[in-house]
């Protein structure tokens, strides 16, 4: 007997107006193919979203218009009231689109993405119209077609080159799009061939159940539903991952690396110790022992009428400014007495003081901010 179900398909609105236009689009294979391409994509190094964007409508066009309303028109196998002409519409509007964003994405990319520009619209014509003889209407010309080409081509779009990564994924979408013929094509002839089912299947424990249309084609359908959804799922996941989004919810966002930054202050004892050590040593501004002091006395007492006059003579013009402000740093001249070059020394060392400490005003010798890991 006939199914009970009469439409052409599972996911079939009925007949008449909108309903024809959404059984038209195939919505559950056009999903799953173009899950394929947001796949491919993904596994690019870097993914772009107008890339993306552009890819996944281009293949829209090509397959979920152009190529079910040239399938459509040859001999309605869906059985819509669309009329012809808008049919041919459909399928120059959707080729013509899809090939003006290829060149496009050859514009952005490269010459790389022109042999995958040639083989689009090939596959769906050739495959649609089934022309030489039929020779591409095959299960394996619709899964390298369906499945292999669309993640080949996101991922060129995207990388500009071809990886082993996405190749293995074209074998998997290879496989899956096999699977998905197999299943598909025996429903499709119940459903739309078949004029009677008859037979029964005898278990071992004695129970008898009679073969109906509908028996045969719900487990095929069923793993059919589950099986884009599934596909539509995991694009959706690589899509999320790779482009960030929903980043800000769900803890995602606690889970990101933070910027490097202070988190809060940090104190080396070794740094404090060792600036301690130092405060020890004499330094030039600070005072000394007495005996040291007098020594040096002398010896500039001795020395100073002796260099006074070479020291202008060697540096009348030389002159340096210390790091800090140029504009409020006193000039150091060597051909100055080291007593009159007192004052200006200690002019210059406050104004480079002044000048760290109001361009760095957090630094300071025993507290350090340590960089986040």
């Amino acid at each position: 007997m006939p199914p009970d179900d009469s439409r052409p398909a599972y996911y079939a609105a009925g007949s008449g107006g909108w309903r024809d236009w959404w059984t038209l689009l195939h919505p559950p294979y056009t999903g799953w193919h173009l899950s394929y391409a947001v796949i491919g994509a993904s596994l690019a190094p870097r993914v772009q979203t107008s890339r993306l964007i552009a890819t996944v409508l281009a293949f829209f066009l090509a397959v979920g218009l152009a190529a079910h309303a040239l399938d459509e028109l040859r001999d309605r196998p869906l059985r819509t009231r669309i009329p012809s002409w808008a049919l041919v519409l459909v399928v120059v509007v959707g080729l013509l689109g899809a090939l003006a964003l290829g060149v496009l994405g050859v514009i952005r990319v490269g010459w790389v993405l022109v042999p995958f520009l040639v083989a689009g619209p090939a596959l769906v014509i050739g495959y649609n119209a089934e022309l030489f003889g039929g020779a591409m209407h095959t299960d394996l010309g619709f899964a390298a077609a369906w499945g292999a080409f669309p993640v080949l081509t996101a991922y060129v779009a995207q990388a500009g080159t071809l990886a082993i990564a996405p190749v293995l994924a074209a074998l998997g979408a290879l496989a899956l799009s096999a699977a998905q013929r197999r299943l598909s094509t025996p429903a499709r002839n119940i459903r739309r061939r078949a004029t009677a089912v008859d037979g029964t299947i005898t278990f071992a424990d004695g129970r008898v159940v009679s073969l109906t249309a509908d028996v045969l084609i719900r487990p095929l359908e069923r793993a059919l539903r589950a099986s884009s959804w599934a596909i539509m799922l995991l694009a959706a996941a690589f899509a999320v991952a790779r482009l960030g989004l929903l980043s800000s919810g769900w803890g995602y966002a606690s889970c990101r690396r933070r910027a490097p930054g202070p988190s809060r202050l940090s104190v080396s004892s070794g740094l404090a110790s060792r600036q301690v050590t130092s405060d020890r040593q004499p330094q030039p501004m600070q005072p000394v022992s007495r005996s040291r002091r007098s020594s040096s006395s002398r010896i500039r007492s001795s020395r100073s009428w002796r260099h006074a006059a070479e020291s202008r003579a060697q540096s009348a013009g030389v002159g340096v400014r210390p790091a800090g402000r140029v504009s409020s740093a006193a000039l150091i001249r060597a051909s100055g007495m080291p007593s009159r070059c007192d004052a200006r020394m200690k002019a210059s060392r406050r104004s480079v003081t002044r000048g760290y400490r109001r361009w760095f005003p957090a630094v300071r010798p025993d507290v350090i901010r340590p960089l986040a890991s």
